[in-house]
């Protein structure tokens, strides 16, 4: 969240939080962000992205016309505008290069902090045709 933070901050976008110790804290919170946001993040975290959950973020999305950006391709067809996946293979590869490194004498403590190699991005086209003419007007978005 800090490097998500930061990026944001460079591009200007306000990142609005919210914490969940349970997948029932899920709902409330999602209401607390009612008319406040003009997408939602849906991170990969089980406590807050759990079976009884899941369709609440894309209920919310609906109801408050706003794109919810996931982490899995399987949502989008429950109705995610895009998702940004990890590739599993490159992030075993990874963490096998890592493993190497620590086996061969390296101290974990002074790895730099790695990001998952290997991600790409997916889009629902209905969806995002659904909402391009509402960021047109709201001019979020350039249009070309």
């Amino acid at each position: 969240m800090r490097y998500a933070r930061q990026m944001a901050e460079k591009a200007s976008i306000e990142l609005i939080t919210r914490e969940v110790s349970t997948p029932r804290d899920t709902l409330a919170q999602l209401s607390s962000l009612a008319g406040k946001v003009d997408a939602l993040w849906m991170l990969p975290d089980v406590t807050a992205v759990a079976r009884e959950t899941v369709e609440a973020y894309f209920r919310f999305g609906q109801e408050q016309h706003i794109p919810v950006i996931s982490f899995a391709g399987s949502y989008l067809g429950l109705g995610a505008a895009a998702v940004v996946e990890i590739n599993p293979v490159e992030l075993g590869r990874q963490g096998g290069t890592m493993a190497a490194a620590i086996l061969d004498g390296s101290n974990p403590s002074a790895m730099a902090v790695r990001y998952p190699h290997g991600t790409g991005y997916k889009t629902n086209n209905s969806v995002l045709k659904k909402f391009g003419s509402l960021f047109v007007k709201m001019n979020k978005f350039p249009t070309h």
